[in-house]
């Protein structure tokens, strides 16, 4: 009696993990084929895959599979422990791996042309089956709040005297950037700013991760302050919160899996594999600095015209303004 809540929880960590390596999965084969295809089709005189547009959809699409993939590995050795609370990393691995999926299969129609939008080209269908991932074991939208609300709570003995997570949320954000840190002590090692050796290669992106670290605990305690209980209600604040958590998870896990892989092979072997790491840190890390500075500039005057205008289409049923050529 009394375990329904937790029994319900479990069950939604094991859908967002099993989902989120489905997706993983699936990118991985819309990667293939959109290798073949970029390959095999040529236009003036070149196969696309020569064309540096195509090879950013490429090299995008590959680091982001070793980053989910490397994030289903740390979530596989937290299910493996029994003792640790993974339902975090359970929806940023979701929400990552369901968009990642989605961004690949819109790239493969896009460089399949208009082969990508008829039978009996697959492509048009990949498009369409891997939308639902982004609703599938809860909305991407909601996952966020979730995560930047309820999920970024210390050890549950440190929170006996807030109680509920759910019914405490403004006290729960503050410990956003301390949940990240001790996140990433679970996994890497003993202490918040990654203390641990990595080889000169990872140095540097080790570097940029704890000053992120630091920069996401100081732009939650910034948001609080300046919207206090309202902060529930500011969820474009929540959402570039929740974003910056998860590519720094995101970004924790393609550090650990990449020294893992120089510790078993050596660095020689490893030389494919730190260029994903080069990229996917380096792309996570502009995401990262443009929520921040869209936290810490005048994002709320934007976010301020984005409800104005959200209002005037609510009232107006619709867009309002005259047509620029039937009713001129």
């Amino acid at each position: 009696m009394g375990r329904g809540f937790n029994v319900a929880v479990h069950v939604l960590n094991a859908g967002r993990l099993t989902l989120a390596a489905g997706c993983t999965g699936g990118t991985k084969r819309t990667l293939g084929l959109m290798t073949s295809y970029a390959e095999e089709r040529v236009q003036f005189e070149h196969p696309l895959a020569d064309f540096e547009i195509t090879q950013r959809k490429l090299s995008r699409t590959a680091s982001d599979i070793y980053a989910s993939d490397a994030m289903l590995g740390v979530l596989a050795s937290m299910v493996d422990r029994g003792d640790i609370d993974f339902s975090l990393e359970a929806a940023c691995a979701k929400v990552f791996a369901s968009e990642m999926l989605w961004r690949a299969a819109d790239d493969m129609v896009q460089l399949a042309g208009g082969r990508g939008y008829v039978k009996p080209y697959p492509y048009e269908r990949m498009l369409r089956d891997s939308r639902i991932n982004r609703i599938f074991e809860g909305a991407n939208e909601v996952l966020r709040l979730f995560i930047a609300l309820n999920g970024v709570q210390a050890p549950a003995e440190a929170l006996k005297e807030i109680g509920s997570a759910l019914r405490r949320p403004l006290r729960n954000l503050g410990l956003l950037g301390g949940y990240a840190t001790s996140r990433v002590k679970l996994r890497l090692g003993q202490t918040s700013t990654l203390d641990i050796e990595v080889h000169e290669r990872l140095k540097r992106h080790k570097d940029y991760f704890e000053k992120h670290v630091a920069e996401l605990g100081s732009a939650t305690d910034r948001a609080i302050i300046r919207h206090r209980e309202h902060i529930i209600d500011r969820q474009l604040v929540l959402e570039r919160l929740a974003n910056m958590a998860i590519d720094l998870f995101a970004t924790a896990c393609v550090i650990a899996r990449t020294q893992s892989l120089i510790d078993e092979r050596g660095i020689e072997e490893c030389e494919r594999e730190i260029a994903l790491c080069d990229l996917f840190c380096v792309e996570a890390g502009r995401r990262f600095r443009t929520s921040r500075h869209m936290l810490d500039g005048r994002g709320h005057e934007v976010d301020d015209t984005r409800r104005s205008v959200a209002a005037s289409v609510r009232g107006g049923k619709g867009y309002f303004v005259t047509d620029a050529i039937l009713d001129e």
